[in-house]
């Protein structure tokens, strides 16, 4: 948990004595790479969450490795915040500071907080570091026991920022907010209690349990072969619980992995106003030996065809997708490959197939088994309400 130690604190002529005092969100939130030009918009964001002033006083801030700011004659008041403005100049207030220092780095970077002027593992009362580990102070931190020596808060893209969720000292207690809320409440619309990978059978079980949610329209999962950036959506939209207070549970199983190599993912969660947060991350790998050994996700999952393209122009004469069955899946399906004028050159059928992994291969042949002209082709599934839709691309 964060911790912040408060002692001797006067306040309006009353004087509080704490000693070790400890309380969660100190850095609460920052903006380290806004939108267009960095200078000026950057921001760290400080929380109060206690019932208690606080005296800071004489506290220092590093910013990303730039020269510390040191906080003269403020007091942060009970639930309250202060935004301050990195490389910024204004007018000081109860909400807003102004620190003229450099930029933060756009890619790597620490904040730490230290209730003196002198910096030390025991006057560290707040620290985290984002896009890599191993940065200034982080022994410090790891002495003080609210860090881990080599973890890091995965960068965010430009304009976004990060969030603490209030639970811990790690990584994982931070999200990606792709709308910041400076001097306002964290906006978590998702209460993660777990998100896990494993390999199962031929591919990857993606599983998260969430505890509420709010306003939550859905999730994608996202994948990525380095634990650091070039993450993109695996997964259709998986629908979410809207509004809940109970827990609810996920599973989505990536199918489209090769054996041997070690995926990483990450956990995207959108609500109704297209808003978005990121969590994760998780990784996992598959064995050559690896067969299917029945467990199915909660939504019926299709893969994207491979290879793609394909036909006799690249050597590789058919396109083969997979499809997971949910186990409790009554809903008969409808499938066939259609062409870029909404016709339908080729048509499986209706089925009702039972739980587990199907695979379907097209093979560029029409109904009669005329080849079809090269070009982009659909394999569409219809099964009651819900359609999904994989495109490839067929070479001669």
């Amino acid at each position: 948990m964060k911790r912040m130690f408060i002692s001797g604190l006067t306040v309006f002529g009353i004087i509080f004595t704490f000693a070790n005092f400890i309380f969660a969100q100190v850095i609460n939130e920052v903006l380290y790479d806004p939108d267009g030009v960095d200078t000026g918009k950057e921001w760290v964001e400080i929380y109060n969450p206690t019932d208690t002033p606080i005296d800071m006083d004489g506290w220092d801030l590093d910013p990303s490795d730039q020269s510390y700011y040191t906080f003269k004659s403020f007091i942060l008041l009970a639930k309250s915040y202060v935004v301050v403005h990195i490389n910024a100049t204004g007018t000081d207030t109860q909400s807003d500071l102004y620190a003229g220092k450099g930029n933060m780095s756009n890619t790597s970077g620490v904040f730490a907080l230290f209730d003196s002027t002198s910096h030390s593992s025991s006057t560290l009362v707040d620290y985290f570091e984002y896009g890599a580990g191993g940065q200034t102070n982080e022994s410090k931190a790891v002495s003080a026991g609210i860090w881990t020596a080599g973890d890091s808060v995965p960068d965010v893209e430009e304009g976004h920022s990060i969030e603490y969720d209030g639970s811990g000292d790690s990584s994982s207690d931070y999200f990606d907010q792709s709308h910041p809320t400076p001097g306002g409440d964290n906006s978590l619309s998702v209460s993660l209690s777990s998100f896990t990978a494993a390999s199962q059978g031929n591919g990857i079980i993606l599983t998260w349990t969430t505890e509420s949610e709010v306003n939550t329209l859905g999730f994608r999962v996202l994948r990525s072969v380095t634990a650091r950036d070039d993450f993109v959506p695996v997964s259709d939209l998986i629908q979410g619980a809207g509004n809940s207070t109970v827990a609810h549970q996920y599973k989505f199983i990536d199918q489209d992995v090769q054996p041997d190599v070690t995926y990483y993912y990450r956990l995207k969660n959108i609500d109704f106003n297209g808003n978005s947060e990121i969590h994760g991350i998780v990784s996992a790998s598959v064995s050559d030996q690896a067969q299917f050994s029945g467990t199915y996700p909660n939504h019926l999952q299709l893969s994207e065809g491979y290879p793609n393209p394909f036909g006799p122009g690249v050597d590789e004469t058919d396109v083969s997708f997979n499809m997971l069955v949910p186990e409790n899946s009554t809903a008969k399906m409808d499938v066939g490959i259609w062409n870029l004028l909404g016709q339908e050159v080729k048509h499986f059928g209706w089925m009702a197939p039972s739980p587990g992994n199907k695979t379907f291969f097209w093979d560029g042949r029409g109904e009669n088994r005329q080849p079809m002209p090269a070009g982009i082709y659909f394999l569409r599934v219809d099964v009651g309400h819900e359609q999904l839709i994989r495109r490839v691309l067929f070479v001669r």
